[in-house]
C-alpha cells in the first residue's frame, strides 16, 4: 500500500508510527539507536500512517498486554488504514481471502500474517469471519456508489444527446430523463422520433462503462419494456469519455437475450460490447 512517495506499508512503517506516536520529536533528535524495534522503525513513514489514523491507536498496539491483544489492535489498525486509504489490492477480496493474499507484497502479506488476519477461517472464529466480512461489504458498497455514479454521467451523456439530435432533425420536442423521478420504468429517457413528418416517442435505456473491452447488464424489468415497446426502444452504450453513443436497436438487442427454461428464470443478462472510442 503506497503511503507517500517512497513509502510502502511494513513492520517498520507501523513500529515508525508507534514511536512517532509516543513521542512527537523522536524523528527531530539525533537519537543513539539502541532499542531493536526503533531501529526497525521507518519514523518518516510512520508519521505520515500516524497523521492518517490518530496517535491513540498506536499506543494502544504498543501497550497490548500479550499476543491476542496485539492481533486484535493491528487488525483495527489494518482495517482502518484500507477503510482510509482504499489500496487497489483491497478490492480483491470479491474474489476471497486467497485472491487477497496474492495481491499483497511481501512486507504487507507479514503485516497481516501478524495480525491473524491469514489463519484458516472457521465457525470456531466468528470474529475473524466477521473482520472480512465487514471489509467485503465495504468494498461492494463502493462498487455499488461507483456504477451509479458511472450510471449517471451515461443518463447525462444520452439526455443532451437527444436534446442536440432533436434541434438537428428539427423535432420540436425536449426529451424527459424519467429515471430521475422513477428508476423502475425499464428505460432512462424519454425521447421523440419522426418518420413522414409523424413524431412519435422512442425509449432509451443509458449503459455507460469505463471498461476498454466494453459490456453491460441489462434487467428483466428493462427486457420487457423492450419487449413492449419493441421497435421504439433502444439502448445507448457508452464509453465514459466518448461523445458518440453505440445505439442498440431491438432487434440486434433481442439476439443477445437468454432464453428461461425449467424452473430457471434470469433476472440480470451480462451483454459484451466494444463501446465507441470517439
Amino acid at each position: 500500500m503506497q503511503l507517500a512517495n517512497d513509502f510502502t506499508l511494513s513492520k517498520s512503517v507501523i513500529f515508525g508510527a508507534i514511536e512517532f506516536s509516543k513521542d512527537k520529536d523522536v524523528e527531530k533528535r539525533n537519537i543513539q539507536v539502541v532499542d531493536s524495534k526503533l531501529y526497525n522503525s521507518n519514523i518518516q513513514a510512520g508519521k505520515i500512517l500516524a497523521n492518517i489514523l490518530g496517535n491513540e491507536i498506536f499506543i494502544n498496539l504498543d501497550s497490548s498486554k500479550n499476543d491476542k491483544e496485539y492481533q486484535l489492535s493491528l487488525q483495527e489498525i489494518l482495517k482502518k488504514i484500507m477503510l482510509k486509504t482504499k489500496p487497489a489490492y483491497l478490492y480483491s477480496i470479491r474474489h476471497g481471502r486467497e485472491a487477497f493474499a496474492n495481491a499483497l507484497t511481501e512486507d504487507e502479506y507479514q503485516c497481516f500474517n501478524d495480525a491473524g488476519l491469514l489463519n484458516k477461517a472457521n465457525l470456531s472464529n466468528l470474529d475473524l469471519l466477521n473482520w472480512w466480512d465487514e471489509l467485503e461489504q465495504f468494498v461492494r458498497k463502493e462498487e455499488e456508489n461507483n456504477l451509479l455514479k458511472t450510471g449517471r454521467i451515461g443518463e447525462i451523456k444520452t439526455f443532451n444527446y437527444e436534446v442536440n439530435r432533436l434541434k438537428k432533425e428539427n423535432i420540436n420536442k425536449e426529451p424527459l430523463w424519467v429515471a430521475r423521478e422513477n428508476n423502475n420504468l425499464g428505460y432512462d429517457i424519454k425521447s421523440f422520433d419522426k418518420k413522414n413528418d409523424e413524431i412519435y416517442e422512442i425509449f432509451i435505456e443509458s449503459k455507460c462503462t469505463k471498461n476498454i473491452d466494453g459490456h453491460f447488464f441489462l434487467t428483466l424489468g428493462e427486457w420487457r419494456k423492450a419487449l413492449q415497446k419493441k421497435d421504439k426502444y433502444f439502448v445507448y452504450h457508452w464509453h465514459i469519455d466518448s461523445t458518440i453513443p453505440k445505439i442498440i436497436k431491438y432487434e440486434d438487442l433481442k439476439k443477445d437475450i437468454a432464453i428461461n427454461q425449467g424452473r430457471g428464470e434470469w433476472k440480470n443478462i451480462e451483454i459484451k460490447i466494444t463501446p465507441n472510442k470517439n
